[in-house]
């Protein structure tokens, strides 16, 4: 194949889109308890040999938020003392171990330990790939290489969608596990060491990735701003005093933590540990598999639209626009299920559900879900990139285990339709935050990135003249 046919900054592309394919992993997670959870809940393969109860059905869906808060913390640290591709290995282990442990467990006890280790791999991704993303693109393509991590998500939710219910049991764990190796095997053959990480330890070796990563044999600009920028927090620790002190980093962390939690309390977690459930409840349509199929594909679609609308628009309006979408079609979800619930004729809107969610996830993979990731990885300067992720991903994950949690609980006081209003009502909060909170960092570097929240931050404290 002639040269010219491939841009001159392939591998850039090869290497951020193959250290994603952890996210595919995460999403698998996220999504293996809405085929085994019907499974679970009858007699047929069953490994327990038993109907499980609907406490145990919970547990079995957010057990591994403890996991995650264990990955989160593990891998900050980690990725500073150790680097990010050594982290990256690390962290895929326990998932591996986890779904062995899945195809062969006999005991409610086992699943709820493989699931708590495979959250301990679904935090280290969410707090390290979007760290390593922001690093290793460059200001032209780190919105279009970011938004591809939402991509890679929903390609792992429909795989799930896709293989849990026409399989086994335990086929279905031993296919992940496979899916999990192959991951480790690509991390050692293509996924090179960020730079911002090789620039305080080895200089020529960080100048050298640099040029094959940007298809450039000149690349002392670019690496000349990136020592800067390390030399310029060299003397922080990274720690979470520093955070506390800084108002700057403050602003930082409050943009973090309120997009990853708004992105669960709009429910997505829900809707992926429940769907099949859920979809079981409305009569008239699709079946519940195949329901949650075409859900899982539109994801894949939307997930693949995103990246051009990340390329083109800025943040901040892509953050607005999805969340008000988000709103709006929670709101004709619960319409339908209300509707059931007072006894109202439902049999000719039976596409309501489906149609809504479609458009939720039209809405959340434009903003909420691509946008996200990228802000995360992009806002917070590199001393404390990864005590930042953490926390912001442990508050997330919190979010998402007591909304798992509060669903079971709403579902049965108030019913599904009211239940997701409330969580309607969230989007709506998340798009003012976006529109007051949030700064724009499209086409930024990560250094100007931070001088913008510090203009902010000093037009802010500045006094008001009487």
């Amino acid at each position: 194949m002639p040269e010219t046919l491939l841009p001159k900054n392939y591998y850039v592309f090869v290497a951020v889109l193959t250290a994603q394919f952890g996210i595919f992993l995460s999403g698998v997670y996220y999504s293996w308890s809405s085929p085994v959870l019907v499974k679970l809940a009858s007699l047929d393969d069953n490994p327990l040999g038993r109907i499980i109860t609907p406490s145990e059905q919970v547990w079995i869906l957010t057990i591994g938020v403890f996991g995650m808060w264990m990955g989160a913390c593990l891998t900050g640290d980690l990725s500073r003392r150790i680097g990010r591709r050594p982290t990256l290995i690390t962290m895929t282990l326990p998932l591996l171990v986890s779904f062995v442990m899945l195809a062969f467990a006999k005991h409610i006890w086992l699943m709820y330990l493989a699931r708590a280790l495979g959250g301990i791999t679904n935090g280290g991704m969410f707090t390290l790939l979007p760290i390593y993303s922001g690093e290793v693109a460059d200001p032209k393509n780190r919105g279009i290489l970011g938004a591809a991590l939402n991509l890679f998500l929903n390609v792992g939710l429909l795989f799930s969608f896709c293989l849990g219910p026409y399989t086994t049991y335990k086929m279905f764990n031993l296919a992940l596990t496979f899916c999990a190796l192959l991951y480790t095997i690509l991390i050692l053959l293509i996924i090179p060491e960020s730079p911002y990480y090789l620039v305080e330890k080895d200089v020529d070796r960080a100048e050298k990735i640099l040029k094959r990563l940007r298809g450039q044999d000149d690349v002392k600009q670019e690496l000349k701003q990136i020592q800067q920028y390390t030399e310029l927090e060299a003397g922080d620790k990274g720690t979470f005093s520093e955070i506390i002190k800084s108002k700057t980093i403050r602003k930082s962390l409050i943009i973090g933590i309120g997009l990853s939690c708004f992105q669960q309390s709009t429910g997505i977690s829900v809707i992926m540990g429940f769907g099949q459930m859920i979809f079981e409840e409305v009569d008239g349509f699709l079946s519940s598999d195949l329901s949650l199929i075409v859900l899982g594909f539109s994801q894949v679609l939307f997930g693949i639209v995103a990246p051009i609308f990340t390329n083109r628009f800025g943040r901040k309006s892509l953050l607005i626009s999805s969340y008000s979408g988000i709103a709006i079609s929670l709101i004709c979800f619960g319409v339908y299920f209300i509707m059931k619930q007072l006894d109202v004729s439902v049999y000719g809107i039976s596409w309501l559900p489906l149609t809504s969610l479609i458009v939720y996830m039209f809405a959340f993979g434009i903003g909420a879900g691509a946008v996200t990731f990228i802000v995360v990885g992009e806002i917070f300067p590199s001393s404390v990139k990864g005590i930042g992720t953490s926390v912001a991903n442990i508050l997330a994950s919190i979010t998402g285990m007591v909304l798992a949690n509060g669903y079971t609980i709403f579902k049965e006081s108030i019913g599904i339709g009211f239940t997701f209003w409330i969580l309607g009502c969230f989007g709506i909060i998340a798009s003012i935050f976006s529109a007051f909170c949030v700064v724009e960092t499209k086409g930024k570097t990560l250094k100007e990135i931070q001088e913008i929240l510090d203009k902010a931050e000093r037009r802010n404290i500045q006094p008001i003249e009487l």
